[in-house]
């Protein structure tokens, strides 16, 4: 008898959820997300190229992550914004926090991070993300970090440091350390990567996949204060898949047009040209 008839139908129902939601995925690279607050700002980024949302919650995330109330969004809220767009809509969760999760799927969104810039329902335990048919994101600020991730089945990475509010410089440190240690990886003999995958408690059939692809088996996106279409080809240069923008950029005269030119950055980032004459339409707006 073949796996697949041992299985049961609701197993084959998940495996088949799984595979279609996982071919958001394929998607997700060199594309722009944003984080959102409001449904009408995520009709804006759709309006404007963005390819996925982050759906948050006002009275949530003005809230010190330490907050006990810094918490998922209210499921209804989510609601609204996969009603509102086509494009993904991305929810967020406490880490260690299944039960969120699980909300999350249920009301269909197209993705969940399990987010640090939320309140730890579990400090000792991280989602084991491999229970879901719905892809996650995870932020981390290291190789360590971005492996233990990608072994519990995260399939995005954000570049972010661990206090939260990532600015360009820090970022910058991040991937850049990130593509170092990659490349210290390479240079070493199979003992130490075996040694380094047991330092790190994955597989070590993880670490050398990293070894062979010279990057992270998954999606890597740069996440922070990342601003300006020059901030966007700067990572993408980096060897990121993507970037995240800030909510903030809605506090602009023109939010369109201002992630637009981000959006529009992410796909010509090796035209200096392009970049430059986005660059110079950018500062215009910002000086109206």
């Amino acid at each position: 008898m073949s796996e697949a008839q041992q299985k049961t139908p609701e197993e084959l129902k998940f495996e088949e959820k799984k595979k279609y939601k996982r071919t958001l995925i394929d998607q997700l690279k060199n594309v722009a997300i944003i984080e959102v607050f409001h449904p009408e700002h995520a009709r804006i980024a759709q309006q404007s190229g963005i390819k996925a949302v982050i759906a948050m919650e006002d009275t949530v995330q003005n809230l010190n992550k330490n907050h006990p109330m810094a918490r998922m969004a209210d499921p209804s809220i989510v609601q609204r914004f996969i009603d509102a767009v086509a494009i993904p809509v991305i929810s967020r969760v406490r880490t260690g926090h299944t039960a969120e999760a699980y909300v999350m799927e249920n009301i269909g969104s197209d993705m969940i991070e399990e987010s640090n810039n939320l309140a730890t329902a579990d400090e000792n335990n991280f989602i084991d993300k491999k229970q879901f048919a719905t892809p996650f994101m995870c932020t981390a600020h290291d190789l360590p970090t971005a492996l233990a991730r990608i072994h519990e089945g995260a399939l995005v990475i954000r570049a972010h440091s661990e206090t939260g509010n990532t600015e360009v410089h820090e970022l910058a440190q991040i991937v850049y350390e990130m593509r170092q240690d990659i490349r210290k990886l390479q240079k070493m003999n199979d003992q130490e990567i075996e040694e380094y995958a047991e330092s790190c408690e994955v597989p070590v059939d993880l670490v050398r996949r990293v070894v062979v692809l010279g990057r992270l088996p998954v999606l890597y996106y740069a996440s922070g204060f990342v601003s300006t279409p020059a901030d966007v080809a700067f990572f993408m240069e980096f060897g990121c898949d993507g970037v995240v923008l800030n909510s903030h950029v809605f506090k602009s005269l023109d939010p369109a047009g201002r992630i637009s030119a981000m959006v529009q950055a992410v796909k010509c980032y090796k035209d200096e040209d392009k970049i430059a004459k986005l660059m110079e339409d950018f500062e215009l707006e910002e000086k109206v």
